[in-house]
């Protein structure tokens, strides 16, 4: 039988102390519990690995190679213990992230760049894809976490919600003077409304919002990435209807945004795959994202991420 993991650990001991008396402090152990340890190591390795003089155990030759070795291992092992504490502690971590480009253009990237600040041990991947592409690849364990607009149930998808973000009008028709920055459903012209793909979760929401109010819904042109939005806006293409976040990453002057009344709100989810549990990191990285307090080895609160 090969040496275990406690004789080696009776080994470095005695090493350290020279003693038998010195070992068994150091371990907590009996004396008794220190001699049967070492006499069984030197039995199955069939060398003897110290000699009694003047009451001290000295080491021999070999057991001065194995000593070096043994160094070594439990230098290792400290160092998983290190790292394990880290990653307990959220300081080292990576973390295989995703979200359409909507998300992209501001809401994850700033939140993102202010949790990498509060744990710059925690590496990231971060890229862009639409709804269906961020399930697939969720689903063949490409990536960790996904943070998109609610999407319709999806088999062995777990959500949790972790914000919020409001649908607006962009046009380039000016503000009147003293006019709200507001334009009811049913005041938005349908003739030169550029869509939204209905499959998309908010071409679902825009959809049914419209349905609800009574207004036929059908424009010629379809958008499937929001942020082309505002360019076509912008040059003339017509008006369209994106999320507040998209609308705010390019703040064209030449561009007005209008709260849509009453408000068409959307639910912004965090998406991992249940076959695939979370990392201590992607958990805490939505608890950023939702403001829950982490908490220290200490037991003690953390703060929130900023407003």
């Amino acid at each position: 039988m090969p040496l275990r993991l406690r004789h080696i650990e009776v080994l470095q001991a005695i090493h350290r102390t020279g003693s038998i008396t010195g070992a068994a402090n150091m371990l907590n152990v009996s004396q008794p519990a220190v001699s049967k340890m070492l006499r069984h190591a030197e039995e199955q390795l069939g060398l003897r690995l110290f000699d009694r003089v003047k009451g001290k155990l000295i080491p021999t030759a070999e057991s001065k190679l194995l000593e070096t070795e043994i160094e070594r291992a439990f230098a290792s092992l400290e160092r998983i213990v290190d790292v394990a504490a880290n990653l307990q502690s959220g300081n080292r971590g990576h973390i295989r992230l995703a979200c359409p480009p909507s998300l992209g253009l501001g809401y994850v990237t700033d939140r993102l760049a202010a949790f990498h600040q509060q744990y710059p041990g925690i590496a990231f991947d971060l890229a862009t894809y639409h709804t269906h592409e961020l399930l697939e690849l969720l689903s063949t364990n490409q990536l960790d976490l996904a943070i998109t607009y609610d999407p319709q149930n999806e088999a062995g998808i777990r959500k949790i919600q972790v914000g919020q973000a409001k649908l607006v009008h962009l046009s380039a028709v000016a503000l009147a003077e003293k006019e709200a920055a507001t334009i009811r459903l049913r005041d938005i012209d349908q003739s030169t409304l550029i869509g939204l793909d209905i499959d998309s979760p908010i071409g679902m929401a825009l959809a049914g919002a419209f349905s609800k109010a009574g207004i036929g819904h059908g424009p010629r042109n379809l958008i499937r990435t929001y942020y082309l939005a505002l360019p076509l806006v912008r040059y003339g293409a017509g008006s369209a209807i994106v999320d507040e976040y998209t609308a705010n990453a390019w703040n064209s002057p030449d561009v007005v945004a209008r709260l849509i009344t009453p408000e068409i709100k959307l639910s912004i989810t965090a998406l991992h795959h249940e076959r695939y549990p979370l990392s201590h990191s992607a958990s805490l990285f939505i608890d950023y994202l939702i403001g829950k307090p982490r908490r220290d080895r200490s037991g003690r609160g953390r703060s929130k991420r900023p407003a």
